[in-house]
């Protein structure tokens, strides 16, 4: 079988230095166009809860850059989507930062994760990842979340970032120049001043 990625679940971070770092220097918008149409068709998903924080980032930044995300129906809703039993274990075993969990008291360390699993875009970005991952047919469906975090923790943050947890989890974690040269090819060059 040769696994082929169908969608790309892009986090926040990633809309965020698309914003910062590329759509300036984007010539006659072109690529925003290409962004744009990866999303309205879902190959690029961008979840609700991804939306949400990203209403709340340098007030719209994003969502103001990024016209696309404006309209419903890009956006994946996601009150469906319940964890597996398989994370909510691995949540509490491999995926909890001791030291940090250990400067809050039991009822808060509780308050975070119900808060975590409920609120969180990263929860739902890896809940919404390994349901995706295979359906009912014989071939198994791919996605690859897109982040720009990277292992290390330092957000003093009680649950460790994406890219470890995609990794225990065996889901496909890229960034966004993987997503732009390699998945799509693009020779960004053409796209800049």
């Amino acid at each position: 079988w040769k696994l082929s990625i169908l969608n790309y679940v892009i986090d926040t971070s990633s809309l965020k230095s698309l914003v910062d770092y590329y759509l300036p220097f984007d010539k006659d918008g072109a690529l925003l166009d290409f962004i744009s149409g990866k999303i309205t068709s879902h190959e690029i998903v961008v979840l609700d809860r991804v939306y949400n924080e990203c209403k709340g980032i340098a007030k719209g930044i994003i969502i103001d850059s990024i016209g696309v995300l404006k309209q419903k129906e890009s956006i994946i809703k996601t009150e469906n989507i319940l964890p597996t039993r398989r994370y909510l274990r691995m949540l509490e075993s491999n995926f909890t930062i001791e030291v940090q969990k250990k400067k809050l008291t039991d009822s808060q360390f509780e308050a975070y994760k119900a808060n975590y699993l409920n609120k969180d875009a990263d929860s739902i970005i890896i809940n919404y990842c390994e349901s995706f991952q295979y359906d009912n047919s014989l071939m198994p469906n791919v996605v690859s979340l897109i982040t720009e975090e990277s292992f290390k923790n330092n957000d003093n943050k009680p649950f460790k970032k994406l890219p470890f947890i995609c990794k225990e989890m065996n889901i496909a974690c890229n960034n966004l120049v993987y997503l732009l040269k390699d998945a799509y090819g693009l020779k960004l060059s053409q796209y800049f001043h």
